[in-house]
């Protein structure tokens, strides 16, 4: 579609004064004079009064004052939740000291088991036949591929891994 040239200046023309127009209008509109009440110079009307000073105390004032200034009273009440310190007398429990049995790290983890003539477990990424010694003389007893249970012992200690992942 073939527009005249000077349509197409006109609309220039309005597209880049328009904004321009709008702007001015909503300045004017938004500078309309507040009431005077909210201004923040407003004047002030009347100044403000003078308060006379207090009479003196009378010698009976004064005779009261001094009479309860001299009574120690508590300026609180004392609270009903308050106890004083006292010394407990704490007595140390006796811990058995029991023989602590070896036990595999809790970060071994059995990922499969591959069953045949002879069994292969994954421990940790390393395939581990019957008789292997897995790491720190825990020795592999029994691989059951059915139950995905691995038998370890180290000292006569016998501990079962089960099989984490892939059943």
């Amino acid at each position: 579609m073939n527009l005249d040239p000077a349509i197409v200046r006109r609309l220039a023309v309005i597209a880049a004064i328009a904004p321009c127009l709008a702007v001015g209008m909503a300045r004017l509109i938004s500078s309309a004079p507040a009431p005077a009440a909210a201004r923040a110079a407003a004047p002030q009307q009347r100044a403000a009064e003078k308060v006379p000073p207090p009479k003196p105390l009378s010698a009976a004032q004064k005779a009261a004052l001094a009479y309860a200034s001299a009574i120690e009273l508590p300026v609180t009440e004392p609270s009903p939740f308050h106890e004083p310190l006292r010394e407990l007398k704490s007595q140390a429990p006796e811990i058995e000291e029991l023989d602590i049995l070896p036990t595999p790290p809790h970060w071994w983890r059995v990922t499969s088991i591959i069953s045949g003539r002879k069994p292969i477990a994954v421990i940790n990424g390393r395939p581990m036949a019957i008789g292997d010694v897995v790491d720190d003389g825990w020795t592999v007893l029994r691989i059951d591929p059915h139950g995905r249970l691995v038998t370890i012992a180290k000292d006569g200690i016998v501990v079962i891994l089960e099989q984490t992942a892939g059943r």
